[in-house]
């Protein structure tokens, strides 16, 4: 059988004379997470840093942190894939940039379904200070051993 949107598959197991065995398969979906910099001090480029936790039935199962780096007024996104959709996502910024400020709400929590999008926005606290973030990236096929991803732009982005 399938949910009203399409994102659930259960199969019923009978094994012998056994109570059934119902098994969830829930499709994954995406969460979009938008910024909007209204108002840039020129001269540096500004970095937001994101945490991203997803819980099914209060387990954690995607945790991370995203980035975005702006070089001027204007909105971005990122899109992060293959979530479960029926998880609980909690996305906070935990970085405003340096010499800005978060214009409303800086934490959301979502239950995740078709259309996922959680919107930020900031703008400059005309106090100037300067600063820049990085993230870095590292990818594991074990759950052991964990390599470094050079995954830099050339020229910074």
């Amino acid at each position: 059988t399938k949910d009203e949107r399409g994102k659930l598959n259960t199969e019923v197991l009978y094994e012998d004379d056994s109570e059934p065995i119902f098994i969830n398969n829930f499709e994954p979906v995406r969460l979009e997470i938008e910024k909007e910099l209204d108002t840039w001090e020129d001269g540096s480029p500004v970095t937001f840093i994101f945490d991203v936790v997803v819980k099914v039935d209060d387990e954690v199962v995607y945790a991370d942190v995203h980035s975005m780096t702006f070089n001027g007024p204007g909105s971005k996104s990122i899109v992060i894939e293959n979530l479960p959709a029926n998880g609980v996502a909690t996305v906070k910024e935990v970085y405003a940039g340096a010499g800005y400020k978060v214009s409303g709400d800086a934490e959301f929590t979502v239950e995740l379904s078709e259309q996922n999008k959680v919107g930020f926005k900031n703008t400059y606290d005309e106090k100037k200070k300067r600063g820049y973030g990085a993230q870095n990236t590292f990818t594991t096929e074990d759950g052991e051993t964990w390599t470094w991803v050079n995954d830099l732009k050339e020229g910074g982005e």
